[in-house]
Protein backbone atom coordinates (compact mmCIF):
# COMPACT_ATOMS: atom_id res chain seq x y z
CA UNK A 1 0.00 0.00 0.00
CA UNK A 2 1.17 3.33 -0.92
CA UNK A 3 0.31 6.80 0.55
CA UNK A 4 0.99 10.43 -0.43
CA UNK A 5 0.49 13.21 1.96
CA UNK A 6 0.17 16.22 -0.25
CA UNK A 7 0.44 19.96 1.20
CA UNK A 8 1.44 19.50 4.76
CA UNK A 9 3.19 21.73 6.92
CA UNK A 10 6.87 19.67 6.25
CA UNK A 11 9.05 19.91 9.24
CA UNK A 12 12.29 18.05 10.07
CA UNK A 13 15.39 18.59 12.05
CA UNK A 14 16.34 20.46 9.34
CA UNK A 15 13.68 21.88 6.81
CA UNK A 16 10.52 23.81 7.62
CA UNK A 17 8.13 23.92 4.06
CA UNK A 18 4.79 23.47 2.10
CA UNK A 19 5.74 20.10 0.84
CA UNK A 20 4.29 15.86 0.15
CA UNK A 21 5.18 13.05 1.95
CA UNK A 22 5.28 9.57 -0.01
CA UNK A 23 5.21 6.32 1.75
CA UNK A 24 5.41 3.16 0.28
CA UNK A 25 5.43 -0.54 2.02
CA UNK A 26 5.01 1.46 5.05
CA UNK A 27 8.20 3.13 4.72
CA UNK A 28 8.71 7.01 4.02
CA UNK A 29 9.81 7.10 0.19
CA UNK A 30 10.07 10.63 -0.67
CA UNK A 31 9.66 14.20 1.21
CA UNK A 32 9.99 17.05 -1.25
CA UNK A 33 7.63 19.86 -2.69
CA UNK A 34 4.56 18.74 -5.34
CA UNK A 35 5.50 15.52 -6.08
CA UNK A 36 4.10 13.53 -8.77
CA UNK A 37 3.60 9.52 -7.88
CA UNK A 38 0.78 7.61 -7.92
CA UNK A 39 -0.75 6.50 -4.61
CA UNK A 40 -3.12 4.02 -3.16
CA UNK A 41 -4.40 6.86 -0.98
CA UNK A 42 -4.11 10.40 -1.13
CA UNK A 43 -4.30 12.47 2.22
CA UNK A 44 -4.49 16.28 1.56
CA UNK A 45 -2.51 17.46 4.64
CA UNK A 46 -3.05 21.42 4.13
CA UNK A 47 -3.16 23.76 7.15
CA UNK A 48 -1.62 20.61 8.88
CA UNK A 49 1.95 19.68 10.25
CA UNK A 50 3.37 16.40 9.17
CA UNK A 51 6.42 15.18 11.05
CA UNK A 52 7.94 12.30 8.75
CA UNK A 53 9.63 9.97 10.96
CA UNK A 54 9.51 11.72 13.95
CA UNK A 55 10.21 10.17 17.42
CA UNK A 56 9.55 11.95 20.58
CA UNK A 57 12.30 10.71 23.09
CA UNK A 58 11.47 13.06 25.70
CA UNK A 59 7.96 11.83 27.71
CA UNK A 60 6.83 12.14 31.00
CA UNK A 61 4.78 8.70 32.16
CA UNK A 62 3.37 9.03 35.20
CA UNK A 63 5.31 11.63 36.81
CA UNK A 64 4.50 13.85 39.93
CA UNK A 65 4.16 17.59 38.99
CA UNK A 66 2.78 20.38 40.92
CA UNK A 67 0.59 17.98 43.29
CA UNK A 68 -0.62 15.89 40.70
CA UNK A 69 0.68 13.28 37.89
CA UNK A 70 0.39 13.40 34.42
CA UNK A 71 -2.41 11.78 32.24
CA UNK A 72 -0.13 9.27 30.58
CA UNK A 73 0.75 6.36 32.59
CA UNK A 74 3.15 3.77 31.53
CA UNK A 75 0.47 1.65 29.11
CA UNK A 76 -0.97 4.39 27.44
CA UNK A 77 2.71 6.08 26.39
CA UNK A 78 3.83 2.85 24.96
CA UNK A 79 0.88 1.68 23.33
CA UNK A 80 1.32 5.07 21.25
CA UNK A 81 4.85 4.60 20.62
CA UNK A 82 4.32 0.90 19.40
CA UNK A 83 1.67 2.54 16.64
CA UNK A 84 3.66 5.14 15.47
CA UNK A 85 2.07 8.32 17.72
CA UNK A 86 3.97 10.54 19.54
CA UNK A 87 3.07 10.57 23.01
CA UNK A 88 2.13 13.93 24.48
CA UNK A 89 1.23 14.54 28.06
CA UNK A 90 -1.14 16.63 29.80
CA UNK A 91 -1.29 17.42 33.32
CA UNK A 92 -3.84 15.13 35.05
CA UNK A 93 -6.72 17.45 35.06
CA UNK A 94 -10.52 16.65 33.72
CA UNK A 95 -10.71 16.50 29.80
CA UNK A 96 -7.17 16.98 29.49
CA UNK A 97 -6.59 14.12 26.89
CA UNK A 98 -10.10 14.78 25.23
CA UNK A 99 -8.97 18.54 24.52
CA UNK A 100 -5.00 17.46 23.33
CA UNK A 101 -6.73 14.96 20.77
CA UNK A 102 -8.87 17.04 19.35
CA UNK A 103 -5.54 19.42 18.84
CA UNK A 104 -3.88 16.78 17.54
CA UNK A 105 -6.71 15.59 15.05
CA UNK A 106 -6.99 19.32 13.40
CA UNK A 107 -3.48 19.83 13.33
CA UNK A 108 -0.88 17.27 12.89
CA UNK A 109 -1.30 14.04 10.56
CA UNK A 110 -0.21 10.58 12.21
CA UNK A 111 -0.19 7.55 10.47
CA UNK A 112 -0.63 4.40 12.36
CA UNK A 113 0.32 1.06 10.93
Amino acid sequence: MSVLIKGGRIITAADDYVGDVYVEAERISLVGESLDVEADDVIDASGKYVLPGCIDPHTHLDMPFGGTVTIDDFTSGQTAAAFGGMKQSGIGREGAHEGLMEFLETQYISLNW
